[in-house]
């Protein structure tokens, strides 16, 4: 009877551990949270064991990743800091006022170069080591160690490249411009106008355009998504109108269309993934469609639980086979292969997560409208 009994006990305390286990590593735990005291203007970047985001008052943190710590703070002169803030080596980049492009060392947090502009600068993509971006009509290159012009190539007048999107040897760049309604000078002058944008592609080996693919009465502001055989937009005409315009990234030729709203499609593997607000105004949908013919793959149907009024949501992020996204106070975790639920994270009274996270070795890093920002450990 003794020995049954301690057998008993034995069973009942690697059941309560396993269990206690299992719970520890399949649900969502906080690491730590942190106030900033102000409002973040773009997604926090997680590089060289930091936490980095820019504040709509010109300053960049960087945050010990592992404790939560604060390494360092910079003011820079020139606010607000646009997003995303982009790394390479042991330097971030990040936009400053629109007109000023700093490279700051992650391990002192000062600022090693700055790049002027007269004219309206977006954040960078890094290609090898060379930070490409965007400068009023013309896409520049500069070295990233030294922020020395490598190279500058111009679109013409009617053409102003946004951020763009690097995949392989190619840089995919949605543009803007405003084009007369009439031929005749003299008419143009009191004529309305209308948008001209669209997508088109550079060789970076060569720099050199190559195709180019105009979307009349629409212009393309977000960086586009690309898959191995597509590239996708979001075109937005002069009524607020959305829809992802998805083409053939060999040719440009158009493969398919889809209304969508504000929030830019996100390209992974042979999918596309996006969130839009439902017609009911009162909850969000996120929807996983094949790349090359935009058919369904699948859809969830979601709401935060902060249910009054019209929903706050992030743009989703796809990391290791899952879906982030900040619906109203509640991150959301769905699997991208068929949209089920993995899990949820909800800040209660702690404001909304409007922001997409950033996740790194197995922790997803993300701030709320109230200016906290928290670490929470990816479950299994």
């Amino acid at each position: 009877m003794v020995i049954r009994g301690i057998r008993i006990t034995l069973l009942f305390t690697l059941l309560v551990s396993f269990c206690g286990y299992w719970y520890y590593t399949h649900s969502p735990r906080q690491n730590w949270k942190i106030s900033v005291d102000a409002q973040l203007s773009g997604c926090v970047l997680a590089a060289n064991g930091l936490v980095c985001f820019g504040t709509y008052s010109g300053i960049l943190y960087g945050i010990e990743r592992a404790s939560g710590q604060k390494k360092w703070q910079l003011k820079l002169p020139t606010a607000p800091l646009s997003s995303p803030l982009v790394a390479g080596g042991d330097f971030i980049y990040c936009v400053g006022g629109g007109r000023h492009l700093y490279a700051v060392d992650t391990n002192t947090g000062k600022v090693v170069w700055k790049f002027v502009s007269t004219s309206s600068m977006l954040p960078s993509v890094l290609y090898r080591t060379t930070l490409i971006f965007a400068d009023g009509v013309f896409l520049r290159g500069c070295d990233r160690e030294s922020g020395q012009l490598l190279w500058s190539l111009g679109l013409g007048q009617s053409r102003a490249p946004q951020q763009p999107t690097v995949a392989d040897d190619t840089l995919y760049v949605g543009f803007t411009g405003a084009v007369a309604s009439s031929d005749s000078p003299a008419k143009a002058a009191q004529a309305e106008q209308f948008l001209q944008g669209g997508i088109l592609t550079v060789d970076l080996l060569g720099r050199q355009v190559g195709w180019i693919q105009d979307l009349p009465g629409n212009t393309v502001r977000k960086p586009p998504a690309v898959t191995t055989e597509t590239v996708s937009c979001l075109a937005v005409d002069r009524y607020a109108n959305t829809q992802i315009h998805t083409m053939e990234r060999a040719t440009g030729r158009t493969r398919w269309k889809r209304p969508a709203s504000s929030t830019p499609p996100l390209a992974h593997g042979d999918r596309v993934y996006y969130s839009d607000l439902e017609r009911n105004g009162l909850r969000v949908s996120v929807y996983a469609l094949d790349a090359m013919d935009g058919g369904m793959v699948w859809r969830r149907s979601l709401s935060g639980f902060m249910s009054i009024g019209t929903p706050t949501f992030s743009t989703p992020s796809v990391v290791d086979g899952r879906v982030y996204l900040g619906i109203n106070d509640t991150l959301y975790v769905l699997d991208a292969e068929d949209g089920q639920d993995r899990w949820r994270f909800q800040i209660k009274g702690e404001g909304r997560i409007h922001l997409a996270p950033a996740v790194e070795k197995g922790t997803a890093y993300f701030a709320s409208s109230r200016g906290f920002l928290y670490a929470v450990r990816v479950p299994r």
